[in-house]
């Protein structure tokens, strides 16, 4: 047998694989939504960062493969990982999204444009409502309260991977800001413009001095053309983006924190900042933003507290004779 018709034998072997692979994967997502209903949130939490990190590594295959010339083959072994990990991605992905249209707080999420299946199962499964007595609390933990500092020799005094999840969120609310259904990314892009405003009015100076002092500590490195723009007193782009993006996940969490309570039949706690305003920046009732979708949280909670129908119990035929 030459090497030729190996080859060919090798690749016969290879299709018939990945049809049964496919076959395979099928039956397990079966499997896998009957197991999710009892999933805990420690597991869904690690198959959410499981999910961004066989990403990671799924584009950069890609990437590496994209590099190949059309004369140059690239190794076999490439595309098998390659499939791999999208046949992960698309597993843990089933599997979020059967779990957040489990409780009527994740169906409400879901219904938002921008918020997935994978997004939506990791806030679920990372507040923990027992622990929560307003939105703040949330952002304390997601690393959104900028008062609250890291101190030296201290534990981290905020989640890094909820921090991560509000931070990819955001991301993905401003890439689908041109929809006709998104909410959230056109705050994104007001709040980008209201920062743009304050940083070239120098109101951020003492701010970007402060960045400048401590490359260093933060080991940070920036651009001839961003160094600039810290020395002239202001924040670079990406902090203005970044800013614009801790704003839009504070509102998301917010709407969050609110919706939990509606889709129990709860009026939600009116905003500390309306009802007590320590800097008088005359905050007001008009001044809220009232969540996405709302009617459909309200719709959810009424849903909820119908009585369910009972069972009926089957009658057993008793065959006298």
């Amino acid at each position: 047998m030459n090497l030729e018709s190996k080859k060919v034998q090798v690749d016969a072997l290879s299709d018939n694989q990945e049809i049964m692979d496919g076959l395979v994967i099928d039956r397990l997502n079966k499997d896998i939504k009957d197991a999710v209903k009892d999933i805990t949130k420690p597991e869904v939490r690690y198959l959410v960062k499981l999910y961004y990190a066989v990403q990671k590594n799924r584009i950069k295959i890609s990437n590496q493969l994209s590099r190949y010339s059309q004369n140059q083959k690239p190794c076999r072994y490439f595309n098998w990982q390659l499939k791999q990990f999208e046949k992960v991605e698309r597993q843990i992905r089933a599997a979020m999204d059967v779990y957040s249209k489990c409780s009527n707080l994740g169906i409400w999420m879901r219904s938002i444009c921008g918020v997935g299946p994978v997004t939506a199962s990791g806030f679920l499964s990372h507040i923990d409502w027992t622990r929560v007595h307003h939105a703040g609390s949330i952002w304390i933990y997601g690393g959104l309260d900028p008062s609250v500092k890291w101190e030296k020799g201290k534990k981290r005094p905020y989640n890094a991977d909820f921090k991560t999840l509000c931070w990819k969120q955001c991301d993905v609310f401003q890439k689908y800001k041109n929809k006709d259904t998104d909410f959230y990314g056109g705050f994104i892009e007001k709040r980008k413009k209201y920062e743009q405003a304050k940083n070239l009015r120098g109101d951020y100076k003492d701010q970007a001095y402060k960045v400048l002092n401590n490359l260093q500590a933060y080991n940070r490195s920036f651009s001839d053309e961003n160094m600039k723009k810290l020395k002239a007193g202001q924040l670079t782009d990406g902090i203005i983006q970044l800013r614009a993006f801790r704003w839009t996940a504070k509102l998301f969490i917010s709407h969050i924190y609110d919706v939990y309570h509606i889709v129990q039949g709860k009026e939600p706690p009116i905003p500390y900042v309306l009802v007590y305003d320590p800097e008088n920046q005359g905050h007001t009732v008009k001044d809220y933003i009232k969540p996405p979708n709302l009617e459909l949280a309200k719709q959810l909670a009424l849903e909820s507290q119908e009585p369910k129908p009972k069972p009926k119990k089957k009658k057993l035929n008793i065959i006298k004779k």
